[in-house]
Parts: C-alpha cells; sequence; structure tokens
C-alpha cells in the first residue's frame, strides 16, 4: 500500500511538471508567434484590399484608370512633402536680423540663395553681410550654430576696421531634411 501512495504522489509531480512546461510553451508561443502572425494577417488584409479593388475593374481601361487614381494620390503626398521643405525666405531674413540684433551686430544685408536639393533633404544658402564687435560676431555665429535647424557654416570673414570692430560675411546653409522650419 505504501508503494502505490509513493507512485501516485510521483504521477502528480510529474503531472504537474508537465503542466507548468506546457504552459510555459504556450506563454513563449504567445509572446513570439502571436505578433508575427498579427503582422502577417495585416499584411495580407493590404495585399487583399489590392487585389479586390484590381478585381473589381471590369476592364483593363477601369484597371489603368484605378492605377491612375491610386498614382495622382501619391502624387498629391509627394507634392505635399515637397511643399513642406519649402523655406519661406522671410523667415530665414527675419530670424537673422532678429539674432543679428540680440547679438549686437548691425546686419547690412540677408541673402537667401535658392535651395539646393540633396538625396536626404535640402540646403539652402544663406549669406549674412554686417558689422559688429569681435564678441558680438562671435554671439552672432553661435546663434547660427544653435538655430533649431542644422546649419553648417561654409565661410567666415571679419576685416579688422579697428576700435575691436570688425565687417562681418557669414556664409552658411540651412540644411533641411523636407520638414518644415522648425520654431526659435
Amino acid at each position: 500500500m505504501a508503494s502505490s501512495s509513493v507512485h501516485k504522489a510521483l504521477f502528480y509531480r510529474w503531472e504537474a511538471l508537465l503542466a507548468a512546461a506546457l504552459a510555459a510553451g504556450l506563454w513563449l508561443a504567445a509572446g513570439v508567434l502571436l505578433p508575427v502572425s498579427v503582422r502577417q494577417w495585416r499584411a495580407a488584409g493590404e495585399l487583399l484590399k489590392h487585389y479586390k479593388g484590381l478585381r473589381e475593374a471590369e476592364s483593363i481601361d477601369e484597371r489603368i484608370a484605378y492605377a491612375q487614381k491610386r498614382a495622382a494620390s501619391l502624387d498629391s503626398l509627394v507634392n505635399e512633402y515637397e511643399e513642406a521643405g519649402q523655406v519661406p525666405e522671410s523667415d530665414v531674413v527675419g530670424k537673422l536680423y532678429r539674432l543679428a540684433d540680440s547679438a549686437g551686430c548691425n546686419a547690412a544685408k540677408v541673402e537667401v540663395q535658392e535651395a539646393v536639393r540633396l538625396e536626404a533633404g535640402m540646403e539652402v544658402p544663406v549669406v549674412f553681410t554686417g558689422e559688429g564687435t569681435y564678441a558680438a560676431i562671435g554671439k552672432l555665429v553661435a546663434g547660427v550654430e544653435s538655430l533649431t535647424q542644422a546649419t553648417r557654416v561654409r565661410q567666415l570673414t571679419v576685416k579688422n576696421e579697428g576700435n575691436g570692430r570688425g565687417a562681418v560675411v557669414l556664409d552658411f546653409v540651412l540644411m533641411r531634411s523636407g520638414k518644415g522650419m522648425g520654431g526659435e
């Protein structure tokens, strides 16, 4: 009789271990496989939606019209993206004049040149001409470099005018990734 109770205890312990292992396996499978299968179902749903759109078209002309409609919607998205990348010249000029005033420089001229489109976005060349003390010119350059928009100083020319003052020409670019211009 004692042997029978030992066998039952071992059997129940084995069942408990098997149940725990099964639960751990199910938990692992749900954590790994479920997110993958959800992504696959979503992707399949998108493909099915596009396939249905093509299937619903009775003729090749309707299929072409459907494809042109899809292309037009994509074109409008691209145009919105490109328009967001345009730099309003007045914003740049205003920012530089305010920056020069706060640094203590006298701004003579701010030229915003035509934007150059690059693979990752675009660059807008800007040339600032003015004068001020060397400390004010340093503040101006530091202010340009710390704009919320990425900048790259291409050239800085300072001509000594005596009394610790200099005429400055600051040539830099505003680098853009196609998004709107940042705040101040």
